[in-house]
């Protein structure tokens, strides 16, 4: 036995002993020979398919099948509605930013980690590779130079929830990460 799970949007009854068009959203269609001598392209509809086509709604499988689109509705509805525990982004401006960024390390735990000195330097890695340059506070943005050749300052808004931050650029998000104090070594050794 073969089954095919085919989109159909309406089909006619006629061949069902009506003439009528029906609107049917997905059915399971269970496909078999007629007869042993019938060809295989020769298909025959379940029972249960039939009496969903016909109009019959009161089998346990139609049931069954309302239940599960109850179920897949309700999931959308809820899966597009914003969760209670999003964060509430506050814009970070002017010496707030700068005392944000002095001793800290701004990274996604995956991609990339900065590390920001008071001194207007920072140094870590992007994508496995060596990373340096300057930054500093401009207005109420947060600005970086990586030392590159031919690079430029970059400049962008803050944005602070919790201890996540995010950079945005003409008000789109070009950076989000986690913004944690750099850890110091001790004086015997041992990280603080």
């Amino acid at each position: 036995m073969c089954c095919l799970d085919a989109p159909v949007r309406s089909f006619s009854l006629s061949s069902f002993g009506r003439s009528q068009r029906a609107p049917l959203a997905r059915a399971q269609i269970n496909a078999r020979p007629h007869s042993r001598a019938a060809s295989p392209s020769v298909l025959r509809i379940s029972d249960a398919s039939q009496r969903l086509a016909a109009g019959v709604r009161n089998t346990a499988e139609f049931s069954r099948k309302a239940a599960a689109a109850r179920c897949f509705s309700l999931a959308m509805v809820v899966s597009c509605t914003p969760a209670q525990g999003e964060p509430s982004w506050r814009r970070v401006r002017g010496a707030d930013l700068h005392a944000l960024f002095v001793d800290h390390e701004l990274a996604d735990g995956v991609h990339y980690a900065y590390q920001f000195r008071s001194d207007g330097t920072f140094t870590g890695f992007n994508m496995g590779k060596g990373i340096r340059g300057t930054w500093r506070v401009a207005g109420d943005e947060f600005c970086w130079t990586q030392s590159r050749r031919a690079a430029a300052e970059e400049c962008f808004d803050v944005e602070r929830s919790d201890s996540s931050i995010r950079l945005l650029r003409d008000g789109y998000e070009a950076f989000s990460a986690a913004l944690t104090p750099v850890k110091r070594p001790s004086k015997e050794g041992s990280s603080q």
